[in-house]
């Protein structure tokens, strides 16, 4: 996973880190081991369809457009707090 300069505020559960471990165990059962895709899917209960999409877009790009100001300004704004008062 790639770096960035967002700190991740939430940690992930135990269900969604186990449904990510056994997505990349069923790719590399594809992959290394020769398994096709539907036996995977079945082994590792996971939708063959996810599967294929990750196989085919491993890094998808971010959908919509472009931040309209620098990553620097962006940043100084989300570290400014709101006064209450």
């Amino acid at each position: 996973m790639a770096t960035t300069s967002k700190v991740q505020s939430k940690l992930k559960t135990a269900a969604q880190f186990h449904k990510e471990l056994m997505l990349e165990t069923a790719i590399k059962a594809t992959k290394e081991e020769g398994i096709n895709q539907h036996a995977a899917a079945k082994k590792f209960s996971v939708s063959r369809v996810t599967i294929r999409n990750q196989m085919v877009h491993p890094n998808p790009s971010p959908h919509g457009g472009k931040a309209k100001l620098p990553d620097w300004a962006e940043n100084s704004i989300a570290d400014v707090k709101p006064s209450t008062g």
